[in-house]
């Protein structure tokens, strides 16, 4: 960076203390005056939706104009997913916009669903839409800034995703909003941050990776924020893979020729590293001499990392501290395609304010998702320590939209529920009626981790049912539990995680202590397979289900019975 650029960015940071700071802090201040009226202020995100849309050909065969009350938008929108929107959304695709939209409305891009289907859907990113989506990264930003002061004075670094996967028939990109708002930034807001927002849309990951890598470690970078944990350990872990090479080009001022990084993206990380660091690179290599690594921990001087910290992938969050410190961790709150829908306020939770301003929801207690006339909360009516499905209205056209999360209520900020995102609904294993969510067996391999000191950061588990043959009866079905050899090396190691969740399971999950005990279902096994087997099975799903590597989530339960004999595997241990 040049020293009239330099001198830009440290007069803003001396302004931000004294300007800026009192400025933003407004911000959260009107989202919590409206946490304070949580009824009233869904009530108005609703009919200003239905009001926006009334015109278009969903709002007419809908009869939005008959819409006066929240009992008459039930009667008039049936309770929803994908499939029912399909054939409007398609019409959008094709350059109808007013089959979902008013005339006038500005579709910006398609957000492609990360979801457990193997053909990505579309959700229309309006103007409005996108609008809204920034407003909740700035209330985050402004209330994670404001319990981090030295924030305001930290440059900053980010990963986001390819916003332009793919083409519509009209030419409109399809792929991850959180890329499309890094290339909207302000110019000074752009300023702070050290990884430029082009390397997002580089297809190679190694590429991306290690322009990520070369743009940020010269710098002492104070905030790494990203959507999924499993990015922020894979960042730390490259960094260390590539450190001579890291350190070479930081020394020369150079970019490896070695990564398949396009020459625009290369010519711009060199407009801003390409002087060369002789003094920095040294400092790196004091480091890699002193302890043998190069982790963000020792190269960066961090406040921050900002991350996915509960649900399905919460176990990567736990190895944070061993590349990154023992830095505040702060999630960033549920968001998918279909939008922003909490906001946490507080460091080391992954539960977060339910974002009232943007989005309209309503929730069905968790035993009622099958019922043909399920009980329908608004937010102000939910219970602390109960689970329910979320259904959202939305600016993308969506109305009373199942995605099928579920979601626990921990507490309220004022009259608004405070939410933590569990699993999907549709990962629940019952072979013979245990029930095992996804989530439940995140949460036990979790403690189990804490508490024996192992290294697993990944792992998938399969419901097994056995076949019968003309000499051989079938065993029990069982829960076979995937894990990496280099995880856990050891056998009796292996067999004590196995008894250890074998019991966790036993103790939390009454219809699974039920068929354990029946012998109905077997105890687990722990099939050991080739170190790097996740991270290629995981590349694999990306490429086909045509989402991003940052906001894909590593399925820890699936229901797949021929992925076992798919996956090659080094052994199989059982707890006897």
């Amino acid at each position: 960076m040049g020293d009239w650029m330099s001198g830009i960015v440290s007069f803003l940071r001396a302004m931000a203390g004294k300007v800026i700071v009192p400025q933003i802090e407004k911000k959260f201040k009107q989202f919590e005056r409206m946490c304070q009226q949580v009824r009233s202020t869904q009530h108005a995100t609703l009919f200003r939706k239905i009001r926006h849309c009334a015109g278009s050909q969903f709002g007419r065969d809908h009869h939005f104009s008959q819409i006066k009350s929240l009992n008459d938008f039930r009667r008039q929108i049936p309770i929803a997913t994908y499939d029912y929107y399909h054939p409007y959304v398609k019409r959008v695709t094709e350059g109808d916009i007013e089959a979902m939209f008013p005339r006038g409305e500005k579709i910006l891009m398609y957000t492609l669903t990360s979801g457990t289907t193997d053909i990505p859907k579309l959700i229309p990113v309006t103007s409005t839409w996108f609008q809204e989506y920034r407003q909740g990264w700035m209330v985050w930003g402004v209330r994670a800034f404001t319990d981090h002061h030295p924030l305001f004075y930290s440059k900053l670094a980010g990963i986001a995703g390819n916003w332009d996967m793919r083409r519509t028939p009209t030419d409109l990109p399809c792929g991850m909003a959180s890329g499309l708002s890094a290339r909207l930034q302000h110019p000074l807001v752009r300023m702070m941050y050290v990884i430029p927002a082009s390397i997002f849309e580089i297809d190679d990951v190694d590429a991306k990776y290690y322009a990520s890598l070369r743009s940020s470690v010269p710098e002492p970078a104070g905030l790494f924020l990203t959507a999924t944990p499993a990015t922020v350990v894979n960042f730390a872990k490259l960094a260390d893979r590539w450190k001579e090479t890291l350190i070479r080009d930081i020394a020369d001022g150079t970019i490896s020729p070695d990564f398949a990084i396009p020459e625009p993206v290369r010519q711009e990380i060199l407009r801003k590293q390409g002087k060369p660091r002789p003094e920095r690179a040294r400092e790196l290599a004091s480091i890699v001499e002193k302890t043998g690594r190069l982790y963000p921990k020792d190269f960066w001087n961090l406040e921050l990392v900002a991350c996915w910290l509960g649900g399905t992938v919460g176990t990567y969050a736990q190895h944070i501290p061993l590349y990154y410190g023992q830095v505040a961790k702060r999630d960033i709150g549920l968001l998918c395609s279909e939008g922003r829908f909490t906001i946490p306020i507080d460091d080391d939770t992954p539960a977060g304010v339910l974002e009232i301003a943007s989005h309209y929801y309503e929730f069905i207690p968790e035993a009622e998702i099958h019922s043909p006339s399920p009980t329908i909360l608004e937010a102000h009516e939910l219970e602390v320590g109960q689970r329910y499905f979320i259904l959202m209205t939305t600016a993308s056209g969506l109305y009373r939209y199942n995605i099928v999360d579920v979601m626990r209520c921990t507490g309220f900020f004022y009259e608004t529920p405070i939410l933590e995102f569990l699993h999907k609904g549709q990962r629940v294993a019952d072979m013979e009626g245990e029930k095992i969510s996804e989530y439940q067996l995140v949460k036990g391999v979790e403690e189990i981790v804490g508490k024996l000191g192992v290294p697993i950061a990944g792992f998938t588990a399969l419901p097994v049912r056995p076949e019968e043959t003309s000499d051989r009866v079938a065993s029990a079905p069982y829960y076979a539990i995937l894990i990496e050899e280099q995880d856990l090396p050891g056998a009796d190691q292996a067999r004590a995680f196995l008894r250890e969740l074998d019991r966790w399971l036993i103790e939390r999950n009454p219809m699974y202590q039920g068929k354990r005990s029946d012998l109905y279902v077997g105890p687990p096994r722990l099939v050991r397979i080739p170190s790097g087997t996740w991270a290629r099975f995981d590349a694999e799903q990306v490429k086909t289900r045509g989402v991003s590597e940052d906001h894909y989530k590593h399925p820890c339960l699936l229901l797949d019975d021929q992925l076992l004999a798919a996956i090659p595997r080094v052994e199989e241990i059982t707890i006897s």
